[in-house]
């Protein structure tokens, strides 16, 4: 029987952009659980890519590799190979970096939205390792909570926009049952707050 090949595991490490009394911090952690090379590969560039951090490297790193829960574009260390350097410059000239590290280019510091906005590389790991919410721009849910007898009941009114006879149009719900449409957003809303202030019946 053929052995099977063991899949070393790599942890990604990367660099603060700001310097500790004139010196370079010290490399960060990104992942919390051994990854695949490919995994890792693609979380160095996408972290690097989309924080003020530069400088990020792989190494491997003892056990197996586990599902992380970061959200890690597939394909990414691919797709943006040509935005990183494996060298760096010493008194003008190119000296090749460790195994596995990278540099992003000059010309690509600033091009991602997240980089514009100045975040740092502490605060783009936590962002990435926070469950996503799910908030869509075109629904808004309202809840609302009415006292009745016997205890609490909750009402959940919700607005969505569809398309109705080739037109947009925003349809109200109340408790998962379509109520009402309105082509004009504000007349959705005031029939939304006319259905909040009726009142609940009971059942028997």
């Amino acid at each position: 029987m053929r052995k099977r090949r063991r899949i070393t595991p790599y942890n990604v490490y990367a660099r603060p952009r700001k310097k500790i009394k004139g010196r370079k911090p010290k490399l960060i952690k990104v992942n919390k659980v051994p990854l695949k090379k490919s995994t890792a590969k693609n979380l160095r560039n996408y972290i690097t890519d989309t924080s003020l951090s530069r400088t990020a490297r792989i190494r491997k790193t003892k056990g197996k590799p586990r599902t992380s829960r970061l959200r890690i574009p597939k394909g990414y260390a691919k797709r943006t190979s040509k935005k990183f350097r494996r060298y760096k410059i010493v008194k003008g000239r190119r000296k090749l970096l460790p195994k596995g590290a990278v540099i992003e280019k000059r010309k690509h510091l600033l091009d991602t939205k997240r980089e514009k906005r100045q975040i740092t590389l502490r605060r783009r790991i936590k962002q990435i390792t926070k469950p996503k919410r799910k908030v869509t721009t075109s629904r808004k849910q309202i809840k609302i909570k009415k006292k009745i007898e016997g205890g609490k009941k909750m009402t959940k009114i919700t607005i969505r926009k569809e398309k109705i006879f080739g037109k947009n149009a925003y349809v109200i719900s109340k408790n998962g049952q379509e109520k009402e449409f309105r082509y004009s957003k504000a007349n959705a809303e005031k029939f939304a707050k006319e259905l909040r202030k009726k009142p609940i019946r009971r059942k028997r």
